[in-house]
């Protein structure tokens, strides 16, 4: 038994009623530095710290008293001290036995010096790490505030600039109108084509000054919304009918597909501030004899309005940033960059800040469509709809084609995250997915759910390069490329019937 208790890596210690030490094993003679001889019999507050031991003489006192098995000390530091007076970290167990007769306490004493160690480091390196944390967030907010007050001082650049540049602008454009008026006499055609310069050029730099103003109004939240009531279709007229010159020098086909009967609640400056900026955009990057289409769709509450052009196209690399302040995402057809690179951001925020989103389809030379939602009403009974998931630009206009004349309004997207969006926010009657049969499952998982409230929820046409079969849900049809007009159609008008017509 002593060679066991030899073996165990605690000290050990017997103590009697008096307090002496009647055994100690040969752990607790290397941790104290004592003999065994000089332990035996000696008094056990010898192994105590001198300011500690009447502290000792008390605790020890009070186990006698409720011998129960327990930690000594519980929640205290504890020490011992070795014959050489260097302090030891330990913690002690407490236990009673009774032997022939006489009560002993055995106390198991452990060395935790390491622990006490590695538990002081802990500390250090806390306290270093929460003092560098608060050192970093201190200067965090201090580059916060810095940021801030950068921000807040370019707007207020900003608007005080354009505010001092449309004073003298305003008489350059008055001055230059009453010359073009003939007034004081005729202007031969030299002089004529000057002043055209100016009106144009002025006219330039007051489209840049009021976007800088408008910028400046929305990184400050100053600028202000006045919802109202409006009709969709008189308002696409409108901006059509403001940007006809610039159509006609281009020799540009607007085409507008907007349903009789549908109006948008929103604040009507801005929301033709938003068309405009996109046909605006249209029209720089659409080459002569392009052509460019302005349609909408209203579902329930929310109105979806497309600007589609012919144009260069935006490459994919490109189209996160072309929603950021002055980027420009190359030449427009004139060969040079135009304007400030504020339009798309401007049109974003303002959509974005009235509840609706705006973001944009594109391919490299395949045309762009930037489309956007808002508040919608529908007074009259809206055309079926389509989301359209393809991944291919060109092949989403020639199945967008097939559709759309034969009385189906489409919406196209390339990413089945936003198909999910569109399908649950426009509860279309019909899915229309030009996908590979390895990924097309999985898309439907995902955009299915968003419909699944609507009754009845969509139909599903699959057309795939492959005749694969896939696992089709609600009896949904596909279809294998070359897909005709015919063979869309003819699907539709089963999954559909009274709901579609084809012509």
């Amino acid at each position: 038994m002593v060679a066991l208790l030899d073996a165990a890596p605690d000290a050990i210690f017997q103590v009697d009623a008096a307090g002496r030490i009647v055994f100690a094993n040969a752990t607790a003679v290397a941790m104290f530095g004592y003999s065994r001889d000089e332990l035996l019999g000696a008094n056990v507050e010898m192994l105590v710290p001198a300011p500690a031991r009447r502290a000792h003489e008390g605790h020890l006192a009070g186990y006698r008293n409720r011998p129960i098995n327990r930690p000594m000390g519980l929640g205290m530091e504890l020490e011992g001290v070795r014959k050489d007076g260097h302090l030891l970290p330990v913690e002690i167990s407490l236990s009673s036995v009774e032997c022939d007769g006489e009560k002993l306490t055995i106390a198991i004493v452990r060395d935790v010096t390491e622990r006490r160690r590695a538990s002081e480091q802990m500390r250090q390196l806390r306290e270093q790490f929460t003092a560098e944390l608060e050192e970093r967030n201190r200067q965090l907010e201090q580059r916060n505030a810095d940021v801030e007050r950068s921000s807040r001082l370019k707007t207020e650049f900003l608007s005080s600039v354009s505010h001092e540049l449309r004073s003298p602008l305003h008489t350059i454009i008055g001055f230059a109108d009453l010359l073009a008026e003939e007034l004081e006499g005729p202007l031969n055609d030299r002089q004529k084509r000057f002043v055209t310069n100016i009106r144009d050029d002025s006219g330039h730099l007051l489209a840049i000054i009021n976007d800088l103003l408008d910028i400046s109004r929305i990184e400050s939240g100053r600028m202000e919304y006045r919802p109202e009531r409006f009709s969709l279709p008189e308002v696409v007229d409108e901006v059509v009918a403001a940007w006809e010159l610039q159509i006609s020098a281009k020799d540009l086909r607007v085409e507008t597909a907007v349903p009789a009967g549908s109006w948008i609640e929103a604040d009507r400056l801005r929301f033709k501030q938003i068309l405009i900026n996109l046909i605006s955009n249209a029209i720089k990057f659409t080459r002569e004899s392009g052509r460019i289409q302005i349609a909408a769709a209203v579902r329930g509450q929310v109105a979806l309005v497309r600007v589609t052009d012919s144009g260069i196209g935006i490459a994919p690399e490109n189209q996160p940033a072309i929603f950021e302040k002055f980027f420009q995402v190359g030449a427009t057809t004139h060969g040079l960059p135009e304007g400030t690179g504020l339009g798309l951001p401007i049109a974003a925020q303002m959509v974005i800040q009235q509840g609706g989103d705006l973001w944009v389809e594109s391919g490299l030379g395949l045309g762009s469509s930037f489309l956007f939602t808002a508040k919608g009403v529908m007074d009259t009974e809206p055309r079926p709809l389509a989301v359209l998931v393809e991944g291919v630009y060109r092949e989403a206009e020639l199945l967008a084609e097939y559709l759309r004349p034969a009385g189906v309004d489409v919406v196209a997207t390339s990413s089945p995250a936003r198909a999910r969006k569109l399908t649950g926010e426009l509860h279309p009657e019909l899915l229309l997915l030009d996908l590979d049969p390895v990924s097309v499952e999985g898309v439907i998982d995902a955009i299915i759910p968003a419909a699944e409230n609507a009754d009845p929820g969509p139909r599903v046409v699959v057309v795939s390069s492959s005749d694969q079969k896939i696992a089709r849900p609600r009896g949904a049809v596909q279809l294998t490329k070359p897909v005709s007009k015919r063979a869309l159609t003819g699907a539709l008008e089963g999954l559909l019937g009274g709901g579609f017509r084809s012509r």
